[in-house]
């Protein structure tokens, strides 16, 4: 197959993946995207559409609530882009999913510290309760 006929199939794949992302289906985009981008893998395909594609990926990812994987596809595309516009777009996305990713760490320490309070509560009642024991001495040591 020709870099021409490689790079239509790619803007096809993401084309089809822009329609879902438009009518909020993530995962069919993610879908979409994930065969574009297995498409130009061999590096042939420009680096940006690479990029972009990975990039729409992410804001998949992002809107999914898969903020570890939005951060791993803007670290790939980051590392391939070479336009400015794109490598702003992907900057953004990624400071988004750490900062969600952070605001996940804040509330899971929050519901980790509840936990402890009731554990607390629990063994002030039954001192000798080896699993509130146990599961306390798991929760400290995060």
């Amino acid at each position: 197959m020709s870099v021409e006929e490689l790079t239509k199939k790619v803007e096809e794949f993401k084309s089809e993946g822009n329609k879902h992302f438009q009518k909020s289906n993530l995962q069919e985009a993610i879908l979409a995207y994930s065969k574009g981008l297995e498409a130009c893998k061999d590096g042939t395909i420009d680096p940006n559409l690479n990029a972009t594609i990975l990039s729409n990926r992410a804001a998949c990812y992002l809107n999914s609530g898969l903020l570890q994987k939005s951060v791993d596809d803007c670290t790939e595309a980051l590392k391939v882009v070479n336009d400015d516009t794109i490598h702003c777009k992907i900057l953004y996305r990624r400071a988004k999913a750490w900062f969600l990713l952070t605001e996940t760490t804040k509330l899971m320490r929050a519901m980790l510290n509840d936990a402890a309070k009731d554990l607390l509560q629990l063994l002030s009642i039954d001192p000798n309760n080896d699993h509130a024991g146990a599961l306390l001495k798991a929760i400290r040591a995060k």
